[in-house]
């Protein structure tokens, strides 16, 4: 087990539980936004403040959750340095994915009832089903890129054995 593997994992977690304390409730929030709002207005359209900070706060729910769920993968995946087939290591990336998105699913769901307890915050239920979407829409990524590069990595060295066939 690698240090490396883990690390960005304890980093994103520390961060997530300081995300959800006193510091970052929406009224602080807004305390930092309202001059930004009020700076781009003429080029944003308006909008009140607590469209935007609310607009921003959920957003930042789906970017954080979705890196939180990219470092358990990190962390859970496996890399046999290609002793394992092919076959065998997509069952293990897979399983990681599930398991990632799990997990990721399970710490929003834990903050959002630390968050209950808090007393500037609320913990909500559509928090966590934003989340779960950021988990799920940043594991997808991963899995398509990962996907189109093997793809065409493997495009290029048949290319390179067989010539006649690029």
């Amino acid at each position: 087990m690698r240090l490396s593997r883990w690390l960005p994992l304890a980093i994103c977690l520390v961060a997530v539980t300081g995300f959800s304390g006193e510091a970052f409730s929406s009224q602080h929030s807004a305390r930092l936004i309202t001059p930004w709002v009020q700076w781009l207005s003429p080029l944003i359209g308006g909008g009140s403040v607590a469209a935007w900070n609310a607009g921003l706060r959920k957003t930042l729910h789906v970017l954080v959750y979705g890196a939180l769920a990219l470092c358990w993968y990190r962390a859970l995946a496996w890399d046999d340095g290609g002793r394992r087939s092919s076959s065998v290591m997509a069952a293990l990336s897979s399983a990681a994915i599930a398991m990632a998105f799990l997990l990721t699913v399970a710490i929003g769901g834990m903050d959002e009832v630390h968050q209950r307890f808090v007393p500037s915050r609320t913990g909500q239920v559509s928090d966590v089903m934003l989340d779960g979407m950021g988990a799920a829409l940043a594991l997808l990524c991963r899995r398509g890129l990962v996907r189109a590069g093997v793809s065409s990595t493997r495009r290029r060295s048949e290319m390179d054995v067989c010539p006649e066939r690029g």
